[in-house]
């Protein structure tokens, strides 16, 4: 048996203006099981992720009632197969629209609305924690 090739694929990275972009688009590109295409967004005209990808796109805030329309259209238009989202501000935004952009056969790599709730807030989290595994919590932390 030979080794099965995979299939080249479309990734898009959004906030490619955040301090780590630079870092995951280059890991991308060193990947070495197949060809990936990057497509960037970012709502900053002048992001750097903007011009390190075959193609870049300025969008709405997350927060904005025009991002996630805006996003399905750039994902169907792109064909994209994977949406990696790095800002906080996007996660729920997409999130509760997941199912939107899996009929275009895009992929979201964010978790359920629910539990992104819950780690998203500091608070909630604690909160979270401290009820489920009060026997691993630093002593310091239990009130």
């Amino acid at each position: 048996m030979g080794v099965q090739m995979m299939r080249d694929i479309t990734v898009m990275v959004t906030a490619s203006g955040a301090p780590g972009a630079p870092g995951i688009i280059k890991s991308l590109r060193l990947n070495s099981e197949r060809k990936i295409r990057i497509v960037t967004t970012d709502m900053n005209p002048e992001s750097y992720g903007l011009f390190v990808a075959e193609k870049g796109y300025v969008v709405p805030p997350g927060a904005s009632t025009e991002y996630i329309p805006r996003m399905l259209e750039i994902a169907e238009k792109e064909e994209v197969d994977v949406l990696l989202p790095l800002s906080t501000y996007e996660l729920m935004p997409l999130s509760k629209n997941k199912a939107k952009f899996e009929r275009i056969g895009t992929k979201v790599m964010v978790s359920d609305p629910k539990p992104l709730e819950i780690a998203i807030n500091k608070g909630k989290l604690y909160e979270f924690l401290r009820k489920k595994y009060l026997h691993l919590m630093p002593s310091w932390s239990i009130a």
